[in-house]
Parts: C-alpha cells; sequence; structure tokens
C-alpha cells in the first residue's frame, strides 16, 4: 500500500505479531529484521521501518547435582530468564 493506506498499520501489526510469536530464531536482531522485512515487503509506501527491543537473557540452569549436563549448549534445554532486560536492540531497515 502507499503512504495513505488505511490498512498499513494493521499489515505491520499483523507481520510484527507473527513473526515474534512464531519465528524460531536464536537472535532478536534476526527476529527484527525479519518482521521490518516483511513490512516493507508488504507496503510499497513504507521506505524505512525502525524497531526498538528489550535484549533478554536466558542463562542454562546448572543441572549436574542430578547427573543432567544443562550446561553444553547443544544439550540445554531448561533456562532461567533474568529479570531485567541487558539493555535494548535498536535497528531501522530501509528499502534499497
Amino acid at each position: 500500500g502507499s503512504v495513505w493506506d488505511l490498512e498499513v498499520g494493521a499489515r505491520a501489526r499483523d507481520a510484527t505479531l507473527q513473526i515474534f510469536a512464531l519465528d524460531e530464531s536464536a537472535s532478536v536482531q534476526a527476529t527484527l529484521y525479519k518482521m521490518a522485512e516483511r513490512i516493507i515487503a508488504e507496503n510499497a509506501g513504507v521506505q524505512s521501518v525502525t524497531y526498538t527491543l528489550p535484549n533478554k537473557h536466558y542463562v542454562p540452569v546448572d543441572m549436574r547435582y542430578i547427573g543432567v549436563d544443562n550446561l553444553t549448549p547443544a544439550k540445554a534445554e531448561v533456562f532461567v530468564p533474568l529479570s531485567h532486560p541487558s539493555g535494548l536492540i535498536s535497528a531501522t531497515i530501509s528499502r534499497k
């Protein structure tokens, strides 16, 4: 749509929610890029998209006390989120 297309906001919201909820990327940066890329692709009048997202970390739980290796990255399955974000990740994605 064009800049004056009243559906731009709805499409941007849908793209953001769908990709953020379903994307299995290992990084917030990759997810952020996919969300912005889709918004630009679906809306001809949008020249750039900016997101600022919290940088949240999840730490693997040490389970050696029960004989489970949860600290080796490829084997880790149980994580605890840190209570506060470790800063913000911000990016602007633009058309070429």
